[in-house]
């Protein structure tokens, strides 16, 4: 439902990135945050997408700049745990008081990825999936299924 969805709409920028985490490259991914950047001028989408942005290209300096004008929100918090746990800084990543059960689970899932524990990768990228909803559920499911092709790659 949510792929036909997400495939019905992806004339809008937000829809179209999301579209290509199902199976676009990390290029594509940063070209189409690129366009959202563009259109939408909103301090917070800037902040977030240009984090993410940061991230696909292994910028974590930049991301953690990017990311500072939202510090204090929640996707904020999350995003600079995610950069934490994706430098491989369990302690850092950890400080951060996340009250969503999948944003914690994806900070597990990305510090055992880091760390090469692959089952317990599984185990907390599953929990992330589980439980998210709607959207988030579908960005978790394709963001560590990109992940796991990964492991599987190696």
């Amino acid at each position: 439902k949510l792929t036909k969805y997400v495939e019905k709409n992806k004339k809008n920028p937000v829809y179209m990135y999301t579209d290509l985490m199902r199976e676009g490259t990390d290029e594509q991914l940063i070209e189409a945050i690129n366009i959202i950047l563009k259109k939408y001028k909103q301090p917070k989408i800037q902040a977030i997408y240009g984090a993410n942005a940061a991230i696909l290209q292994k910028d974590f300096e930049a991301a953690r700049c990017k990311v500072k004008p939202v510090a204090n929100t929640e996707l904020g918090q999350y995003t600079m745990a995610l950069i934490e746990a994706m430098t491989g800084k369990r302690e850092e990543a950890m400080k951060f008081h996340l009250k969503k059960d999948w944003m914690n689970a994806s900070i597990e899932a990305n510090l055992a990825y880091t760390e090469q524990d692959y089952e317990t990768f599984n185990r907390q990228a599953d929990r992330a999936i589980d439980e998210a909803a709607g959207m988030q559920y579908y960005s978790n499911y394709y963001v560590f299924k990109r992940m796991m092709d990964k492991i599987n790659e190696a």
